[in-house]
């Protein structure tokens, strides 16, 4: 779902509908995490989620260690 958003970001940073690609991807596994009663993992994922959506706002600038965090939150949070 999500393969080749981080070099996508990277040229892209201001790209709105990527950003938008990432957060619901991270809703989703948010969403399926409630409804196993996985907790830790809806807290995760919200954390990420506050993260997207302060990018997508340009509350923060897009940069390589946010991409990379991002990156690095959706492999640990899929297994991939």
């Amino acid at each position: 779902m999500l393969v080749g958003f981080s070099s996508s970001l990277e040229v892209e940073p201001a790209n709105d509908e990527i950003l938008g690609s990432v957060f619901r991807a991270f809703h989703t596994v948010k969403g399926g995490a409630s409804f196993l009663d996985a907790n830790h993992l809806v807290e995760w994922s919200h954390d990420l989620e506050t993260r997207l959506d302060k990018l997508s706002s340009h509350g923060i600038p897009v940069t390589s260690d946010c991409v990379d965090a991002s990156s690095g939150g959706w492999m640990s949070l899929t297994g991939g």
